[in-house]
């Protein structure tokens, strides 16, 4: 039985990770693994806006970004998305000035993406802030959503 490949959402501290000196290895290695075909990167919207539309965001981020997502790649923010982003907020997972976090995964969530894949460490990566996410995933009726740092899904695409 062949292995299903892994699908990844990217958020935008991994893209700019790729040229960050603190993430640059590990974001690289998972850009590598993709290359492979070992994994298969999406994204959202809301990605595209944070790094795309933002003026101030590198040039040399934009192109990495425009050269490996395309439409297909890039997933929508939905009114049902909205709704589960509002609803982490509301819980207190997150603040209203995390916003773009909670929707990217609610996002994840109703995709049923294998991976959210952050640098993110103080809205996303945390332990507590995953509690939190998967709680109301379930009360939701919604499965968790893993949210990990690159080296931990490079860790287990490798095993």
């Amino acid at each position: 039985m062949q292995k299903q490949i892994p699908v990844a959402f990217i958020d935008s501290s991994v893209v700019g990770g790729y040229y960050d000196i603190e993430w640059m290895k590990g974001t690289r290695e998972l850009w590598r693994l993709m290359e492979l075909g070992l994994v298969r990167f999406v994204t959202s919207s809301v990605t595209f806006d944070e790094i795309v539309l933002k003026p101030k965001t590198p040039a040399h981020v934009v192109e990495l970004f425009n050269e490996w997502f395309d439409a297909n790649d890039i997933l929508p923010l939905t009114n049902e998305a909205r709704d589960l982003a509002d609803a982490y907020i509301r819980h207190g997972v997150l603040t209203q000035n995390s916003l773009n976090d909670a929707r990217q995964v609610a996002i994840c969530t109703l995709a049923n993406i294998d991976y959210l894949v952050s640098w993110n460490f103080k809205h996303l990566v945390g332990t507590e802030r995953k509690r939190g996410f998967h709680a109301i995933n379930l009360l939701q009726g919604r499965r968790p959503v893993d949210i990990v740092t690159p080296w931990e899904i490079i860790y287990d695409i490798k095993q």
